[in-house]
């Protein structure tokens, strides 16, 4: 038998952009109290390019083999934490 090792496994591709969907529901709260009626919320998306050291650290890790394939880890979840310092001025 010959046991000359394969490639090396190629990993997932790692995601190059973040995207943020930002609602405003300051009309909607108004509505309820003043109307008792629902209204939708205003929506703003944000697309951000990550950078590579920030995709590097998103890289799934190979985990192993199941039925002789590599596998990988996947993004179960993905948050924003809440802020520790205000945004320096001119920045928003």
């Amino acid at each position: 038998m010959d046991s000359k090792p394969g490639p090396p496994p190629s990993p997932p591709l790692v995601p190059d952009t973040l995207t943020v969907v930002l609602i405003d529901p300051s009309p909607n709260h108004a509505a309820i109290i003043h109307e008792n009626e629902w209204r939708p919320y205003g929506r703003r998306t944000v697309q951000i390019k990550l950078t590579e050291e920030q995709r590097r650290q998103l890289a799934p890790r190979n985990t192993g083999t199941a039925r002789g394939k590599h596998t990988w880890e996947h993004i179960l979840q993905a948050w924003l934490e809440p802020a520790t310092n205000p945004l320096s001025p001119g920045t928003a």
